[in-house]
């Protein structure tokens, strides 16, 4: 399965979009958990959504996956959501 990337609005959407993106580069949770020093139980829980994670260690492990955060006011959730969808790295063009 594809990531898809975009606007999340709840922890099993940016733990889903994780895991995906984290397999699309052929990774383990292994593999993830040792070079990002987590284990594998906090990687496991993150991409199930888990609503009391870890702020720190969830965006040190976004980080390691190539993945960026970005908080935008509300109202322009849909016009970032447009760029998103229209970009090639996304494989959603």
């Amino acid at each position: 399965m594809s990531p898809k990337y975009g606007i999340i609005h709840n922890p099993d959407e940016l733990g889903a979009l994780a895991r995906a993106h984290r397999k699309s580069r052929h990774l383990t949770l292994a593999d993830t958990a040792g070079v990002g020093g987590t284990g594998t139980r906090f990687l496991s829980e993150l991409e199930r959504g888990k609503p009391t994670a870890q702020l720190g260690k969830t965006l040190e492990t976004l980080r390691l996956l190539g993945l960026e955060v970005a908080v935008v006011p509300r109202g322009m959730a849909d016009r970032i959501q447009a760029i998103v969808d229209e970009s090639p790295e996304t494989g959603r063009d």
